[in-house]
C-alpha cells in the first residue's frame, strides 16, 4: 500500500528571566528543558501532519515550559537576542563542555566559525560582552512508503542434531535440518520499503524560499552569527531550517509560518 507521510515540527529557544528585574538566568541550572547552549530554554513541539496540528503541538509545549518556569518563580522572554556579560558567557561555556558549534550547514557557504558575536574594549582588547540569540527551528520530514503482503513460505525446517564420536575421547555432533512441505501456507507477512522525498535540491529550494519570504520579517538586535540566511542541519528524518530567530513576532505569526512551511512540503 503506497503512502506519503509528511510532518513538520517546531522547536524554539527562549530566554528565562526573573519576574521583576528581568535578569537572565541559566535555564539548565534551574532544571528547565535547555538547549545545548544551556543558557537558553528549549521548547519542542511534537511534529504534526497539518499546519493546525503543528501549531497547536508547539503551543502546548510552550505553555508546559512556561508552567514549569512559573513554578520556579521565573518568566520567559521572547526578545530573540540579548547581550550578556563575559562572566555569564564563560560560566555557560564551562557548563556545556566542549560543544560550541552546531553541526549545521549553509547553502551559501557561510562558515559560522568566521563570524563573532563578541564586543571588545577598543582600548584594552578585552571582551566586554557577547550577543546571544534564540533560534526558531522548522523540522521537515516527507517519507514515501510502500508495502505489500506476501505469503509465508510453506516450507518448514526442523533442526536435527546427530552425535558423532572421533576416537575414544573426542565427541561432537553434526547439526542438520529436515525439510517439511506444508500443504498450504496459512499466513502472510508485510514487507515495507520507504525513502525520503526530500532530496538535497529540495533542501536548497526550501531554505531559499524561507530566506526570501519569511526570514526578512523577523530581524533582531543585536543580530548574531546564527541568524544569517541559509542555515540548516540534516537529520535522520531529513532536515531542519535554523536561521529564524524566536521573537514575539514569530510567536504571533506561528500559524501562518506553519501554513507556509506545509505549502513547501505539499509542493513535492
Amino acid at each position: 500500500m503506497y503512502s506519503r507521510l509528511q510532518k513538520i515540527g517546531f522547536e524554539a529557544e527562549v530566554f528565562v528571566v526573573t519576574p521583576v528585574k528581568r535578569d537572565l538566568v541559566i535555564a539548565g541550572e534551574r532544571d528547565l528543558p535547555a538547549d545545548d547552549f544551556c543558557l537558553l530554554g528549549e521548547i519542542r513541539g511534537e511534529p504534526g501532519s497539518t499546519p493546525f496540528e503543528t501549531w497547536v503541538n508547539f503551543l502546548q509545549a510552550s505553555h508546559e515550559f512556561i508552567a514549569k518556569a512559573k513554578k520556579k518563580d521565573l518568566d520567559v522572554k521572547y526578545s530573540g537576542s540579548e547581550w550578556i556579560d563575559h562572566a555569564m558567557y564563560a560560566k555557560v561555556m564551562k557548563l556545556m563542555g566542549s560543544k560550541e558549534w552546531p553541526e549545521c550547514s549553509n547553502i551559501y557557504g557561510t562558515d559560522i566559525s568566521e563570524s563573532s558575536d563578541v564586543e571588545l574594549n577598543k582600548e584594552t582588547g578585552k571582551i566586554l560582552r557577547h550577543a546571544v540569540s534564540c533560534g526558531f527551528h522548522i523540522h521537515f520530514s516527507s517519507v514515501i512508503e510502500d508495502s505489500i503482503e506476501i505469503p509465508v513460505s510453506n516450507e518448514m525446517y526442523t533442526p536435527v542434531s546427530i552425535p558423532l564420536a572421533i576416537g575414544e575421547k573426542l565427541t561432537t555432533s553434526l547439526n542438520l535440518y529436515t525439510k517439511t512441505i506444508l500443504e498450504k501456507a496459512t499466513a502472510t507477512r508485510k514487507v515495507t520499503a520507504s525513502v525520503s522525498n526530500i532530496t538535497n535540491p529540495v533542501v536548497k529550494h526550501f531554505v531559499e524560499r524561507l530566506d526570501k519570504e519569511i526570514l526578512p520579517k523577523y530581524d533582531v538586535d543585536p543580530k548574531t552569527k546564527y541568524r544569517q540566511p541559509g542555515f540548516y542541519e540534516m537529520k535522520p528524518y531529513r532536515f531542519e531550517y535554523r536561521s529564524l530567530p524566536f521573537t514575539e513576532g514569530v510567536l504571533t505569526d506561528l500559524l501562518s509560518i506553519s501554513e507556509f512551511s506545509f505549502e513547501l512540503l505539499n509542493s513535492l
